[in-house]
């Protein structure tokens, strides 16, 4: 498959996470690559759990959990609409997956960006 990262659970190895270095200075990453970066180790975190609870917060450590820290402690507004509406549609889903600190931060990013252009 393109595009994915491949994890083998019984050699214990986890995921390259390399391509998440946006998340090493929140300051300089941008909004919408943070935002698909989160929704790409998600999603490869919901296809490859493990069932064991110490494997499965491994691979969450390693996968979406440090851009949803990023996105957690998000400060800075939208920069364009492509931004706000996508920070909009994550603070939905985060909404009904009770990610609360995310939605809010992202309601405000898009907020931030709105009250800059009125």
């Amino acid at each position: 498959m393109r595009g994915y990262i491949s994890v083998s659970v019984e050699t214990k190895q986890t995921p390259d996470i390399s391509c998440c270095s946006i998340l090493s200075d929140a300051g300089s990453a941008n909004l919408l690559t943070l935002i698909a970066t989160y929704r790409r180790e998600l999603a490869f975190f919901d296809c490859h759990a493990p069932e064991d609870d110490d494997e499965r917060d491994l691979l969450a450590k390693n996968t979406f959990k440090r851009p949803l820290r990023t996105l957690e402690r998000w400060g800075k507004p939208a920069t364009s609409m492509a931004e706000a509406i996508e920070a909009l549609r994550l603070a939905d889903r985060a909404m009904h997956d009770g990610e609360d600190r995310m939605a809010a931060s992202m309601v405000t990013a898009a907020l931030g960006f709105f009250e800059l252009k009125g």
